[in-house]
């Protein structure tokens, strides 16, 4: 019998872990992994970290200890599928070592699952790709069978649009996420669309985590969002953190607002809400999209928006996650290391990150639905063309840049001086 159709004896172990969750904390650290690597993933390390000098690690475990008991059952449960799924595939990998396995090591699949949003915040880069376009349940469980073929333990949904769109959107994310207990399924999503219905089912969700995004207080976010954006994003974090549902606060950093994000205002603000941490993402301008452009930091905005970072987390207890920065210390670039890939789920092409979703026609994830057909595309030629000519992506490193279409040869683009 497969490890991982040991449902019972899994669904079991999960509930007593939840059970000593306060009395065992090396225990209650392992079954939070899925989530710490998610808005701390940096500060771990192979093994627990020191909880007595870690002050937000054990501020963020703290409040995972509060969650109900059959929330951190479904986290323990989720924990404890993906450690079985590792394990199994050691096993495999030892009885077959001399067999080529379609495995890689992708950890994140990046996937847009709409193109349709109800914003039109000021220099989005999916605007030129709105047509309020909807993907197919059955794409959707193929991309994640796909992923979890390759060993991925996250599907982040993200990219072109709003995920909780219409009842479309909502109905095939409950049921992707309800269909694969192995995987966590964290959604960045604008939070003004979450009504009580979907509320009361993400109770039932132990694997899911969403990332509210929020630009700032209520008259910089609004500006840039749109009027009562704010309202309503605080509105949907309360009624979340009132039913044990984890989510953090995404935050675009733009030169209108680096100050103001990194405040104590701010970030007292939304921990009140009920957020479990604050990730933040460096605007990058992409000149293709005429707007915008002046929302980029530049060189000196960008150390004096780290210095600000460093002292609010001296002050706050919460997680304060840069994503440039948790990137160089996972070891660079994840897209360039095959640990993380980007899916237009709308259009089917795979692309290296969702900073650079372009790829040629060809490379298509629904071209061919056979098993397999992801690791064909990220492992293959183009992707490792793609990866030479770019041996550093200056989307990332220097937050500018001049990418091209999708439309545009390869060759064309050169990287920034």
């Amino acid at each position: 019998m497969r490890l991982l159709e040991s449902r019972g004896l899994v669904f079991g172990l999960s509930r007593i872990a939840a059970l000593t969750w306060h009395v065992w904390p090396q225990l209650a650290f392992a079954l939070s992994r899925p989530v710490l690597e998610w808005s701390a993933g940096p500060l771990l390390s192979k093994r627990a970290p020191d909880l007595a000098v870690n002050t937000q690690l054990r501020w963020l475990l703290g409040r995972l200890a509060g969650l109900p008991r059959k929330r951190k059952g479904q986290l323990a449960e989720l924990a404890l599928r993906q450690a079985l799924r590792r394990a199994e595939d050691r096993l495999n990998e030892r009885r077959s070592r001399f067999v080529e396995r379609s495995r890689s090591r992708l950890r994140w699949l990046v996937v847009a699952t709409t193109d349709a949003c109800n914003l039109r915040c000021t220099g989005c880069y999916a605007k030129p790709v709105w047509a309020h376009r909807h993907v197919a349940f059955a794409r959707l469980e193929y991309l994640a069978s796909e992923a979890e073929r390759m060993g991925a333990e996250a599907f982040v949904v993200t990219g072109w649009g709003e995920p909780f769109f219409d009842r479309r959107d909502k109905a095939n994310l409950s049921r992707l996420v309800r269909a694969h207990p192995g995987l966590m399924f964290a959604v960045f999503t604008n939070g003004t669309l979450i009504t009580e219905e979907d509320l009361d089912a993400m109770k039932s969700l132990g694997n899911l985590i969403l990332l509210l995004s929020l630009d700032g207080l209520e008259a910089t976010n609004d500006a840039r969002r749109g009027k009562q954006v704010f309202r309503r994003v605080e509105q949907t974090a309360r009624q979340l953190n009132r039913r044990g549902v984890i989510f953090g606060i995404s935050t675009t950093v733009t030169s209108a607002k680096y100050k103001e994000v990194t405040s104590v205002e701010f970030t007292d603000a939304v921990r009140e809400w009920g957020a479990f941490w604050v990730l933040y993402l460096r605007f990058s301008a992409y000149p293709i999209h005429g707007e915008g452009a002046w929302l980029a930091l530049d060189n000196e905005q960008v150390l004096a928006y780290y210095r600000l970072l460093a002292a609010a987390r001296e002050s706050q207890p919460m997680p304060l996650i840069d994503a440039d920065k948790s990137e160089a210390l996972l070891g660079g670039c994840q897209a360039q290391q095959g640990s993380l890939a980007f899916v237009d789920a709308v259009s089917g092409r795979v692309a290296p990150c969702v900073k650079l979703p372009f790829a040629p026609p060809s490379h298509n994830l629904f071209d061919d639905t056979s098993p397999g057909r992801l690791a064909e595309l990220l492992q293959g030629e183009w992707s490792r063309n793609f990866w030479k000519e770019f041996p550093a992506c200056w989307m990332c490193s220097s937050g500018c840049g001049s990418p091209r279409t999708p439309e545009t040869p390869l060759n064309a683009i050169r990287r920034q001086p």
